[in-house]
């Protein structure tokens, strides 16, 4: 289910993306103890990250602000900083394409801090719009 979602997300589908998104989350509820708790929470917090990338496709900049905090934080709690960077590159880029400068800049900043442990393209593309963001 969460793979049909990505790939309705990576065709540019976004609405359609989210629908299954969602309806992912509710089976994964409604499945409860019969999924193990790592795997349901692993695809649990994709699918904030992905429903807040569907967000800022959509120009959604709220929601896709919530759901990209919520993923960046979960992440960060499961102690997954690979992915956390890539959360936060996401969030930086939609709070950049919002116009929210300091909240992007934040977000790449605190990529950045994640060092070696994070994915080495996400500190490489952190790097490159806090460049950017000082020239402006």
């Amino acid at each position: 289910m969460s793979n049909t979602a990505q790939n309705l997300l990576l065709a540019g589908w976004y609405e359609e993306s989210l629908t299954e998104y969602l309806r992912t989350f509710a089976f994964l509820d409604q499945a409860g103890d019969r999924i193990g708790s790592h795997i349901a929470d692993f695809t649990r917090t994709n699918l904030q990250m992905n429903i807040g990338r569907a967000h800022a496709f959509l120009k959604n900049w709220s929601e896709a602000a919530d759901h990209l905090r919520t993923a960046v934080e979960l992440w960060r709690d499961s102690g997954n900083p690979g992915v956390e960077s890539r959360a936060l590159i996401y969030l930086g880029n939609a709070m950049l394409a919002a116009g929210h400068r300091d909240q992007a800049r934040d977000a790449f900043t605190q990529c950045l801090a994640l060092g070696t442990a994070a994915d080495p393209q996400c500190i490489t593309e952190a790097r490159e719009r806090l460049a950017d963001l000082d020239t402006l």
